[in-house]
């Protein structure tokens, strides 16, 4: 009787664990086209939660696989993020599980497409009312980036977004992030100086003492541009106008012919 049941529960477990490869097939099938995403990843989740089953790589792989074009799918940044995230663990489980340079590059592989999304996605931010989510998308995109490319200088890739939002959106946020990684950029201390500027010629129609001190920030920023390229035609021209919002002539004038004497760069 007792083997009996031994037998009746291992043909049970066979029977289930069949059932589950099934799964993993049909999630592989929906996979491959779009409009059976959504169906591909219910199916997906069921396998890797099954003990049989989620001992195998590949069941991790594909559920990073079909959370990478789940990603790639989205336009709204707390999706693509989420997806992201998900496809970030499933493929960390799959390594786990199956360390082979083989499984570690078709990984790669799938990852720099998800890194090509969220590259076009960070590009074409225009504003910052998502700027916290933003953010998290450049720190992921960074952990990409040092995945697909051992030894790449992640600081480097965030620099860039951060600077491109904000000359795009005139984000003081997005500025101080540049500045916080490097502190001399040059462009960062342009832009930010400039947005100083403006904000102290904005401020002087209604509190002319307010705006002198608004004045010495944009100053602050704009010198230290002038420290990493003193011969930037704009730098020059920004340091003319800023003082003479402070009411000194002289050095207006001194940065003014500077400018004129540079020409373009």
């Amino acid at each position: 009787m007792r083997l009996f049941i031994v037998i009746l529960l291992i043909s049970f477990l066979s029977i289930n664990t069949f059932a589950q490869y099934a799964k993993l097939r049909g999630a592989f099938v929906l996979s491959e086209e779009p409009k059976t995403l959504d169906s591909a990843k219910k199916l997906i989740n069921i396998v890797c939660a099954y003990p049989e089953t989620r001992e195998d790589p590949q069941s991790w792989y594909l559920k990073g696989l079909i959370n990478k074009q789940l990603a790639c799918r989205e336009n709204s940044y707390s999706l693509i993020l989420n997806y992201s995230n998900e496809t970030w663990d499933a493929f960390n489980q799959s390594i786990s599980l199956d360390k082979t340079a083989e499984n570690k590059l078709r990984i790669a592989d799938v990852l720099n497409g998800l890194f090509v999304k969220l590259n076009t996605t960070l590009e074409s931010a225009k504003d910052t009312t998502q700027f916290k989510l933003w953010c998290q998308m450049v720190e992921f995109q960074k952990s990409i980036a040092i995945t697909i490319k051992p030894g790449r200088k992640a600081d480097s890739i965030a620099v860039h977004y951060y600077l491109q939002l904000g000359i795009k959106a005139a984000s003081e946020e997005a500025l101080n992030k540049v500045l916080m990684l490097q502190p001399n950029q040059l462009m960062a201390n342009y832009y930010m100086g400039l947005l100083h500027y403006k904000k102290a010629k904005q401020e002087g129609t209604i509190n002319k003492e307010s705006a002198q001190s608004i004045y010495r920030t944009a100053l602050y920023y704009m010198e230290k541009a002038y420290q990493a390229n003193p011969q930037k035609r704009d730098v020059l021209n920004g340091l003319s106008e800023i003082y003479y919002g402070l009411n000194d002539n002289e050095h207006g004038l001194q940065f003014h012919q500077l400018a004129i004497d540079v020409g373009v760069n």
